[in-house]
């Protein structure tokens, strides 16, 4: 049997005998692919999940939660809230009024029951 020698091509391992016969072993074994297959939709469900916390944070900024409350809930920092609402398309100044017209309707209730 003939000495193999390995080569550095990339990413792939190619090894070739003395004689130039190139042997190509590349080929992902079964348990790679499965891994990658099972990490892909686990990405998947990833994305869909954060699609849906991302709408949930805005409804809840639409509705007037503070921001305050939704960083303790979600861990997300402020500017990730901001950043999360600003790709929804809704402005600071738009959450701030709904946050501030539900604590005058409290604070007017409150004094008036």
């Amino acid at each position: 049997m003939l000495p193999f020698y390995a080569y550095r091509c990339g990413m792939a391992t190619i090894l070739a005998n003395p004689c130039g016969t190139i042997s190509d072993m590349t080929k992902p074994s079964r348990e790679l692919t499965r891994a990658v297959a099972k990490h892909r939709r686990a990405e998947e469900q990833l994305d869909q999940a954060r699609a849906e916390l991302h709408a949930a944070i805005v409804a809840d900024l639409e509705a007037g939660v503070r921001q305050a409350d939704l960083v303790r809930a979600t861990g997300y920092t402020r500017e990730t809230l901001r950043r999360v609402a600003r790709e929804a398309g809704l402005t600071a100044a738009s959450y701030a009024a709904v946050t501030g017209q539900l604590l005058a309707a409290a604070l007017v209730i409150a004094c008036f029951g």
